[in-house]
């Protein structure tokens, strides 16, 4: 039982990996999705090709959250992870021990240090991600672009018009952990115009605190955004209650605590126009109504908070200008934290609208801006590597012998390329192991 059971893992293998050569022999031709978009991802191919096994699902899991950490990874998973299971796949569908023999070098590869040197963006990397860009695209990204700049929010989305269209909405983003729905009772956005804000250093730990501030705003009506490190449960109860009966229009959302989100609730208080209530300035939450300020809008999405407010914008270039010194006088590490705070404190966003005559010329448009734009934003982050940081590493690595180094890219993310890297190893492991793991 136990070899029939072996035997039938191994013939699944076989047979995903006979579909996987069909999917990428025909990998110059596009795949639809939907009735107007295609793509043009091997990975798209495969998951569309009707394959549906345990093995499939292992493949398609691994190259997912290769994509959430670094955008164009999950291509490379797919590729490379079955190219080198086809090298080592013959000999160790009939032999257990060369299966354990494969693990064991690919674990010891996945415990090994890697050393990888980031390249700092230039204008090489960012023309060379330009460049790869189908004619339509490129048009419609350097438009973009021109409207605001590299550091800019891109939102890419099919439109119901004959021509493309771009437009730039102000506003400064941070990512948050936003309770709205629990403040609410209803949605989980909450968008209002001349909004009050106010933004407190702390955890907010009892209504008592809050008492002067929600009974200001029950009598005057008017919305109250409340910007803080946390909040206790109760709390929301208490201001969902009085948002339902109506006798109240406030709004909650945290920031947490983490290294990164350290000195953000002074970027807020800032983009505000206002300042930061806070118990190193002798402040009490319960005085927070001293320090409120009135913004042009607020608008609260999933975990994401915007402001918009023109009165701001010198203070908020005074504050960047401030930090980018910052980092030119700072150790590598500490310049790397300040770098990341960098893209909130730029007030503006760009929303791409892409007409029905672009997508008709060339459907998979939306998927290449999607990528690009997500590229775009990961390369000024982390940095990139180009083709020879990238031939050392795959060629100083047994585990990756063999493979063909054209299907690497000439420039990426460094955060793509080791997602690739952790993702492909662990799916070898899982996959080679599979049979090994039945049988005994």
């Amino acid at each position: 039982m136990q070899v029939l059971t072996e035997n039938l893992v191994d013939l699944e293998m076989r047979g995903v990996l006979r579909r996987i050569d069909d999917v990428l022999k025909d990998s110059g031709g596009d795949v639809r999705i939907g009735s107007l978009s295609t793509s043009r991802s091997t990975l798209q191919k495969y998951i569309m090709s009707g394959e549906t096994s345990v093995i499939q699902r292992m493949i398609l899991d691994a190259c997912f959250r290769a994509e959430a950490l670094g955008p164009g990874s999950a291509d490379l998973v797919f590729e490379v992870s079955t190219a080198l299971l086809k090298n080592h796949s013959a000999k160790a569908m009939v032999d257990n021990g060369h299966k354990v023999f494969v693990s064991k070098k690919i674990r010891e590869s996945l415990d090994r240090e890697v050393i990888v040197s980031s390249r700092r963006p230039d204008i090489v990397s960012l023309s060379s991600t330009l460049e790869k860009l189908p004619c339509i695209s490129q048009r419609i990204a350097v438009e973009a672009i021109k409207l605001g700049n590299p550091f800019s929010t891109y939102k890419v989305s099919r439109g119901n018009r004959s021509e493309t269209s771009s437009r730039k909405i102000d506003g400064y983003n941070f990512h948050v952990t936003s309770p709205v729905s629990a403040v609410t009772g209803k949605s989980s956005a909450w968008d209002r115009y001349r909004c009050d804000v106010v933004v407190i250093d702390g955890i907010v730990e009892s209504v008592s605190e809050l008492h002067h501030l929600l009974e200001m705003y029950s009598a005057s009506g008017r919305p109250l955004c409340i910007v803080c490190r946390e909040v206790k449960p109760e709390i929301l109860t208490t201001i969902r209650h009085n948002n339902l009966r109506g006798t109240l229009d406030v709004t909650v959302c945290t920031f947490g605590y983490d290294e990164i989100r350290a000195n953000l609730l002074v970027d807020a208080a800032v983009c505000v126009n206002g300042d930061v209530v806070s118990s190193m300035q002798g402040d009490l939450i319960s005085t927070a109504h001293s320090k409120v300020v009135t913004v042009d809008r607020v608008a609260i999405s999933d975990s994401l908070l915007t402001v918009y407010n023109s009165g701001s914008s010198v203070r908020v270039a005074e504050h960047r200008a401030r930090l980018e010194k910052k980092i030119s006088d700072s150790d590598q590490a500490t310049g790397e934290m300040i770098e990341k705070r960098l893209p909130s404190l730029i007030s503006d966003s760009i929303s791409i609208t892409v007409g029905i005559s672009d997508m008709s010329s060339d459907p998979s448009t939306i998927e290449n801006l999607d990528r690009f734009f997500r590229t775009l934003r990961s390369l000024l982050s982390h940095g990139y590597l180009v083709k020879e940081d990238i031939d050392d590493i795959i060629e100083n690595n047994e585990i990756f012998r063999g493979i063909d180094l054209c299907k690497f890219p000439s420039v990426i993310p460094t955060a793509s390329f080791l997602s690739f890297l952790r993702y492909t190893q662990q799916l070898l492991v899982d996959l080679i192991l599979i049979g090994a793991i039945v049988k005994s």
